[in-house]
């Protein structure tokens, strides 16, 4: 990726889009296998959204940040680790 495009997706980063692909892609996760989370798991932003990256979610414990879905950061929330390729503001 060169710089203009790297450039233009940082310009163009909405964190209310951001915020509802995450929320989405929670809810299609908890409709299809629970709230119970035991192991950390790569969810598609991506699906009906215009957010294009992965979310990383799992149990505090033993969180596996290392995962590669995608490019991503790493923030704390509760007692959930989430692993995302932008930040939530």
């Amino acid at each position: 990726m060169d710089i203009e495009t790297l450039a233009k997706q940082v310009r163009d980063c909405n964190p209310a889009t951001e915020r509802k692909a995450i929320a989405r892609a929670v809810i299609n996760h908890i409709g299809k296998y629970g709230t119970k989370l035991s192991r950390t798991e790569c969810l598609d932003l991506s699906e009906g959204g215009s957010v294009n990256g992965y979310l990383v979610i799992g149990p505090t414990e033993g969180f596996r940040h290392y995962m590669n879905c995608g490019p991503k950061f790493l923030e704390t929330i509760g007692e959930l680790r989430i692993s995302n390729s932008h930040p939530i503001v």
